[in-house]
């Protein structure tokens, strides 16, 4: 089964400014897409430090909320993964991401 998601994939400053600076995040949750046999389950995640269960393939999408327009983003688990790996300073809430 094939999951195709639409958004822009310049994740950088998303993952920066909005998944790693909130240790919730109840306005903008990310959601998961997880697939099982003949079914696609979408979670709704409001703890970002439980893409870490997560395999590494699962697409997954977050908004940006602005204050005249809204962003979505696509990504992987394995990026946003990566991504925490090769920035720790960016983490703002160590122990949601399991880093303290």
């Amino acid at each position: 089964m094939q999951i195709i998601t639409s958004g822009r994939n310049d994740v950088e400053e998303y993952f920066k400014r909005v998944v790693l600076a909130y240790g919730k995040l109840t306005k903008t949750p990310l959601l998961a897409f997880i697939i099982s046999e003949d079914t696609v389950k979408i979670e709704v995640i409001t703890n970002p430090g439980l893409t870490l269960d997560l395999p590494d393939d699962t697409k997954m999408m977050g908004q940006w909320e602005g204050e005249w327009r809204s962003d979505f983003f696509k990504f992987s688990a394995g990026e946003l993964k990566t991504f925490v790996r090769e920035h720790p300073d960016a983490v703002s809430y160590k122990k949601v991401w399991r880093m303290s």
